[in-house]
């Protein structure tokens, strides 16, 4: 037997026995999916799921006739009802659907499945009622696995949601089974899915479908959401006025962000000091499953737990068995009746015939169609034009990741300061014209040493000769100056190194108390700003694209 475990993003198969109520796995294999191509559940490109998962199949030597499927969507509906308890299950899940359309308009384009929880209990009118988990999901989700199974001539036998599949992995462990009740939750870089569990049974379902631009920290937005989700059932659980939920059970892709698992312990068990913390653990191995020492049991768990056989009496999951009640009519037949009674019986036959051949052409052609499919998906062709499907789609990634890189690079060389002769003439005049505008007294001598510029910022060593009683004022000056004349052009304007020490005359001279000032005048210029790009309008352009591709 296979058994699927099929996500938005990942397809995980498990292929194994079942006997005595024990698992023996052996093999295993993951395949990813490319965005969109299944969404919600549904899958959207069922020839080429087909494809990839029986090139696995074949790479992986796992053929198999008859397979379960596992899947997960947030079109899937859980809600809980309270049914007469009724011996035929026609009549059960008849008011079950009835309760569905009444209640929250789930109509007969969905599968419908349930679960029993608890005993049947009397309700406020006296009337025995039985408490059911109902899962209901589209119709035309759970069609898609029928129609990719086709494709690949394998029997489906289940499909259910995930949820259902996980329920006897947990219950098989006899140390999870004292923790009731708990918390199960499964963990996706989509979607958190969370379990109740009450007295050794499923009581609740919550499944949510989760976006890193939903949380604070996009970055950690995995971490977030199972928080978030987790308080939200606790909330849930207090509000039924049920016992208090003290244990949670995680397992998926509990490595999909570094140290998840170790923080979310911390974060959930109150290990500050909080008596009130949940006891939080790992999904273990149960003692009934043999043969999975090769593969991560945690991302393998729904996979596995499909393939435990069912109880129908209390759990109804299979989506494949969704029922339709046709009513009979019964009329009063008198003679003139019977004769044209017989008259319609012997055109209907000749109609069944009719309708018998015309069927057993479709079914030939069927046949002969789906013949055609396997030998083209089984060609070397096919496999060759997947392979460079693939090698494209990884070239398109780095050309969009050079592209990216490059005009990340353009717009950070737009933004460096433009350097020009206005820049020079407003460091000469600031040379020139601070001794006179900020009265610091007569400059005997000025200059300016070796300019040096890097990255937006010029270096200049000054020299002056000035006055004693004015050669502490000059530098402040001249950078007063600077800001109060060309502050559009620098935005940082500083001095440092600065030293002063006395003019010695030349030989036969009489020194007149000059002092001559050194300093290193420090310039930053002006970034410019970011051009804003406005995005390009591409709708055109890519309809036109998809309508060319069509043709």
């Amino acid at each position: 037997m296979l058994s699927f475990d099929i996500t938005d993003r990942k397809i995980r198969i498990i292929k194994g026995t079942e006997s005595g109520g024990k698992i023996k796995i052996s093999s295993a294999a993951e395949i990813s999916l490319d965005e969109a191509v299944i969404v919600n559940g549904h899958v959207n490109d069922i020839n080429r799921v087909a494809v990839m998962i029986n090139q696995v199949l074949k790479a992986q030597n796992m053929p198999d006739k008859e397979a379960i499927v596992s899947i997960a969507s947030n079109q899937t509906v859980f809600k809980e009802l309270l049914v007469t308890p009724n011996s035929k299950e026609s009549e059960f899940m008849k008011e079950i659907r009835m309760q569905l359309q009444v209640q929250i308009n789930v109509d007969d384009s969905y599968s419908v499945a349930y679960v029993i929880v608890g005993d049947p209990e009397e309700d406020e009118t006296g009337e025995r009622k039985q408490r059911v988990l109902v899962t209901a999901c589209p119709y035309d989700v759970v069609d898609c696995y029928k129609r990719v199974f086709h494709m690949l001539g394998i029997t489906l036998k289940t499909v259910m949601i995930g949820c259902n599949a996980i329920t006897k992995v947990l219950l098989a462990d006899s140390k999870v089974k004292a923790k009731m009740p708990l918390l199960a939750v499964q963990v996706d870089t989509d979607f958190i899915s969370l379990n109740i569990y009450e007295n050794n049974q499923l009581s609740f379902s919550r499944f949510a479908s989760i976006d890193p631009e939903d949380y604070e920290n996009p970055d950690d937005y995995v971490f977030e959401a199972v928080l978030e989700n987790i308080e939200r059932m606790l909330q849930f659980s207090r509000s039924r006025s049920a016992e208090e939920i003290e244990n949670v059970v995680l397992y998926g892709d509990l490595n999909c962000s570094e140290g998840l698992y170790d923080r979310l312990v911390e974060e959930l068990s109150g290990s500050s000091g909080d008596e009130d913390g949940l006891t939080v653990t790992q999904l273990t191995v149960p003692p009934q499953i043999h043969g999975y020492q090769s593969l991560e049991f945690a991302l393998y768990a729904n996979a596995i737990g499909a393939m435990f056989k069912r109880d129908k009496a209390t759990e109804r999951i299979d989506l494949l068995e969704t029922e339709t009640s046709t009513q009979a009519r019964s009329t009063k037949v008198d003679d003139s009746s019977l004769i044209y009674g017989v008259i319609g019986l012997g055109v209907s036959l000749v109609c069944v015939v009719g309708v018998f051949a015309a069927l057993t052409i479709m079914d030939n052609n069927t046949k002969n169609d789906t013949k055609k499919l396997r030998d083209f998906l089984d060609s070397p062709d096919t496999a060759a034009q997947l392979t460079l499907y693939d090698e494209l789609q990884e070239r398109k990634t780095k050309v969009n990741a050079y592209a990216d890189a490059i005009d990340t690079a353009s717009e950070a060389y737009k933004t460096h300061p433009i350097l020009s002769r206005e820049v020079y003439e407003a460091i000469d005049d600031a040379l020139v014209s601070t001794a006179t505008v900020e009265n610091v007294g007569t400059v005997q001598e000025s200059s300016a040493g070796s300019v040096n510029y890097e990255d937006g910022v010029f270096e200049i060593p000054v020299s002056v000769i000035t006055k004693e009683e004015f050669s502490q004022k000059y530098p402040a000056a001249m950078v007063q100056y600077i800001y109060d004349n060309y502050s559009d052009m620098f935005e940082n304007v500083n001095y440092t190194g600065y030293s002063a020490a006395q003019v010695v005359p030349e030989k036969g001279q009489t020194p007149d108390g000059s002092i001559n000032v050194n300093f290193t005048l420090e310039l930053t210029m002006k970034w410019n700003e970011a051009p804003v790009l406005e995005a390009d309008d591409t709708t055109d352009d890519t309809a036109e694209t998809e309508e060319v591709a069509a043709e």
